[in-house]
């Protein structure tokens, strides 16, 4: 059991597990990574078939013209 010693010598156990689920909830949430990352946007893993197939719904008309090397121009 991860910190069960740090729990059993508290003052109040239930309330240091309580303090210790939440800061580890805090710690699993993907927003402060993808802000670090500068992601624009986050898709609900329930959402992701949706989401893709709008975007290749999207894209497909476009890919004639996205076929050949890729070029980019010289930084100044």
């Amino acid at each position: 059991m991860a910190f069960h010693r740090e729990i059993a010598a508290a003052e109040n156990p239930e309330a240091k597990r309580r303090e210790l689920e939440d800061k580890l909830r805090e710690a699993r949430s993907p927003f402060p990574r993808a802000e670090s990352f500068a992601v624009h946007e986050l898709i609900d893993p329930r959402e992701t078939r949706p989401v893709l197939c709008e975007w290749i719904d999207w894209i497909q008309p476009q890919l004639e013209t996205l076929v050949g090397p890729v070029s980019f121009g010289i930084r100044p």
